[in-house]
């Protein structure tokens, strides 16, 4: 693999659709002494810095009258333009007693169908409020119909607020979403880089913007702004290469924006969920390199949603750049003959990653069991053949174990075992 980077330190942040995503790349044991520093500057910068936050909060607001201070900062917008705030961030205060917070959600298959997000569109005090959560509704907003990569390129060379160094980049990205995808819708992606900014920032002017000691870029939705480190050259097989197009991928799927007496925001991303949003992020990113790329960013929760996609019948990947997440979960429910289920297992899998990053609790494995074993499910239901020996059913959970497993911190301590036990009940009948 071009430019391994394994027990590198990696705080990346990542601004994603809703919000700025905080996320440690634990890579290997050997990085373990690295990585608990890296824990602990961020539990400092939290708790060091409260005041220095609430005044940033103020500053911001002052600056960005009529945006949503959560988008920009460390929050995620909801869907009727007010602001949500997750109390299980990075930003919020753990139980102090060691107990790990309670689940605003019930995993089990819910009796009420999953409303897939398409669109609001209504006016208030003489304003129009038009929120797109589908490509299928684009139309609602933009008088043509689609936009070519040649158009894309065109808009991109006439921005003058783009280092020649990035529209280099972008015209690739450009090529090889339009190459490999040509069914994505581009005309977010192409409205936005008509006035999108790329700002490249010193140490400290980069932590201002992300929140963070060790960032290596972030994108600001309310402000069309890339903020990118000086002096990397984006070299393929780079992790700072990954990073650029990974914030591409964000800038091809959200729109904020006032025009005229219509305030737009065309937002694929739901914040109960930006973990997952982030995989399929990364997933969807790395599928456009031109070699392979199996050392990603969310590395435990992208190499699950390698499983799903790859075992989601009728989803390709430019589903991403066109649809919602709900749109995703709701395939993964028909498909898996579920009412609403999948989003209370990538909510699930959101847990996850808040547990494993944060120091002052633990939950047991047993909590995250139905997350493997949904994994398990639909990996068998693709890859199982009838009369299938003992020994070919464990070869077959191998290979599922690999993938999940591949390059996963240790300290995630995924209790394996529970794929295989899962399996074995489920082909033989019994499980649940």
């Amino acid at each position: 693999m071009p430019g391994s980077r394994r027990g590198r330190k990696r705080l990346l942040i990542v601004v994603s659709v809703r919000g700025i995503v905080n996320f440690n790349e634990k890579k290997n044991a050997s990085a373990g002494k690295e990585i608990l520093m890296q824990k602990n500057a961020a539990r400092l910068i939290k708790r060091a810095f409260p005041a220095l936050i609430a005044v940033m909060l103020v500053f911001v607001f002052a600056l960005n009258s009529g945006c949503i201070i959560s988008d920009t900062l460390f929050g995620h917008s909801s869907s009727n333009g007010g602001s949500y705030f997750d109390t299980e961030s990075a930003y919020s205060d753990e139980p102090s007693d060691g107990s790990p917070p309670e689940l605003d959600f019930v995993v089990a298959d819910l009796e009420e169908p999953l409303e897939v997000d398409t669109y609001e569109d209504y006016e208030l005090l003489g304003k129009r409020y038009l929120h797109i959560c589908d490509s299928e509704y684009l139309d609602l907003f933009f008088d043509y119909p689609s936009v070519t990569a040649e158009e894309c390129i065109a808009h991109i060379d006439g921005n003058h607020a783009i280092p020649e160094q990035y529209k280099a980049l972008m015209r690739k990205y450009v090529n090889s979403v339009a190459a490999k995808y040509p069914e994505a819708d581009l005309r977010p992606f192409d409205y936005n880089i008509r006035t999108l900014e790329i700002q490249e920032c010193d140490e400290f002017e980069l932590a201002l913007h992300t929140m963070s000691i060790d960032a290596y870029g972030c994108y600001v939705r309310t402000e069309n702004k890339i903020y990118v480190p000086k002096g990397y050259e984006y070299k393929p097989g780079t992790w700072e290469y990954q990073v650029i197009m990974h914030e591409l991928s964000h800038v091809a799927r959200t729109v904020s924006r006032t025009v005229d007496k219509t305030n737009l925001d065309i937002d694929f991303s739901i914040e109960c969920c930006i973990i997952p949003e982030e995989a399929l992020n990364s997933i969807f990113t790395v599928s456009l390199f031109d070699y392979e790329e199996r050392d990603i960013a969310y590395q435990l929760q992208s190499n699950m949603f390698l499983v799903l996609t790859d075992c989601l019948e009728g989803y390709e990947l430019s589903d991403y750049i066109n649809h919602s997440l709900t749109y995703f979960a709701h395939m993964l429910d028909e498909q898996n003959g579920n009412t609403n289920y999948a989003m209370a297992v990538m909510k699930l899998i959101e847990e996850q990653r808040s547990d494993w990053s944060n120091d002052d609790y633990e939950r047991e494995q047993e909590f995250y069991y139905p997350i493997y074993d949904y994994l398990t499910k639909m990996y068998v239901d693709k890859y199982a053949e009838p009369e299938m020996s003992e020994s070919e059913l464990k070869e077959m959970v191998d290979r599922l174990v690999d993938t999940v497993m591949y390059d996963v911190p240790e300290d995630y301590n995924i209790d394996t075992a529970e794929f295989y036990r899962f399996a074995e009940e489920y082909c033989s009948g019994s499980a649940n």
